[in-house]
This record gives C-alpha cells, structure tokens and sequence, in this order.
C-alpha cells in the first residue's frame, strides 16, 4: 500500500519567511471558523508562544486520537478542520492540525518527515504492506520558538502508548521531541532513517502518493481485524 510513497522525490525543503509560516494554505486552513476558535480555546490564559505551544502540543496528541488506518480518498482528508472534525488522524493529518492550530495562535509552524523503522511491525502480517517494518513519510510539525525551529512529534495519544507500554513523547521548548527509540521495556521501537524539511505546506507530492481509497480499505479491514497500531 505505502510501496509507491518511498518513491517520492522531494525537494529539499526550508523557509526563513516567517509570515509565509503564519499563513493559511488549502489543508493549514489557520483562518477557518474551527481552527481559530479551537485554538482559541485551547490557549486562553497562556502567557507566550512556548505555553501555547505547550497546549497545543498536548490537545493535538492527546485529543485527536491516533488513527493508523484513515481513509485517505482526496487531499481533503489533511485539512486541520476536517481532522477536528473527525476527532482522530494518522500522522501527517495530526502533523497539519498542529501547523493550523499554531498559526491560528501566532506561532509559526511547517510540516516535515521521516522515514521510519518500527520494530514492532517486523515479522508480523502486516509487513507486507510495509516492507521492512517501515514507515514513510511519518508527518510531525516544526515551530518556530525562541529563535530556533522546533520539530515536534505529537503523534501518539497517551491512552494508546499507555495500553501499548510505549514511552509518551513530551513537548519541549528547548529541544526536538521525536518518537522514541525504545518501548517502556528498553525493546526497540522506532529508529529514524532519513529526514525531508520542514515545509511550509504539505506538499502535492506526499499528498497525491497516500491517496489510494482501495488500498487503505484494505488495510482498515485488516487493522480492525488484528487491532494493530503504529
């Protein structure tokens, strides 16, 4: 299913302009009535862009559950207001909420990506799918604290690492916050194998590389089966 996405070829990314990063986009829709007024809410009484960072961080992990089978029929599907909507999102989806949600709270943000080795996929069934146990394109966001540019994973929701015995990832305003390399146990888990951003948009190509409806059918019916997860 995700064969096709470790063929993309993108560009080497990077943007110094710190308002294009405070913009809306097609799927970073910051300006929609959702997006500003969930932001809102979030970060009402918050001091500075480090503490509303901070809420945004843990609503996006924690609120919008994990989703490790979405349907992904059109680049409808990425859109911040359809995520909140939805309630749930695999990564890059939660990747784009937390870039809008940022936004709409003066923060700069972009997407960026990796390509991911999860241990707990290799010599299962579903390694087929993922050949390797890896992950392409696994979205998170970058934002812009302090000076410096941030990337900053809210993924998994606590109640799934919780259930799992993976370790949570913690928002940092001094440090990047990744995917960790081992489970609560010390086995491994994830491991990083190459980097792509950030970007200030999604980019087309990652996009129309995911959007497979029978493909993920297939996967959902399988993931609902087994109750697998990332």
């Amino acid at each position: 299913m995700l064969k096709k996405a470790m063929e993309v070829a993108l560009p080497e990314g990077g943007c110094s302009d710190l308002q294009e990063c405070l913009a809306p986009t097609d799927v970073i829709d910051s300006d929609s009535d959702l997006v500003r007024s969930t932001a809102q809410g979030i970060v009402e009484g918050c001091d500075g862009p480090v503490e509303r960072s901070r809420r945004i961080f843990y609503f996006v992990r924690d609120e919008i559950k994990y989703n490790f089978a979405p349907l992904l029929r059109s680049r409808e599907d990425w859109k911040a207001s359809k995520t909140i909507e939805r309630g749930d999102g695999f990564c890059q989806q939660k990747a784009v909420l937390f870039a809008a949600l940022a936004r709409a709270a003066g923060i700069p943000a972009q997407i960026a990506f990796q390509h991911l080795k999860d241990y707990k996929l290799l010599g299962t069934r579903y390694e087929p799918y993922m050949p390797g146990g890896v992950l392409p394109f696994h979205g998170l966001t970058v934002l812009h604290l302090q000076g410096r540019w941030l990337w900053e994973d809210a993924t998994l929701d606590a109640e799934l690492c919780n259930r799992r015995g993976y370790r949570l990832v913690e928002f940092s305003p001094d440090e990047d916050a990744l995917l960790p390399s081992t489970d609560l146990k010390g086995a491994p888990h994830f491991e990083f194998l190459g980097s792509f951003g950030p970007y200030p948009d999604l980019p087309v190509e990652v996009s129309d590389a995911f959007i497979d409806p029978e493909g993920w059918e297939k996967w959902q019916a399988l993931v609902k089966r087994t109750r697998l997860t990332m």
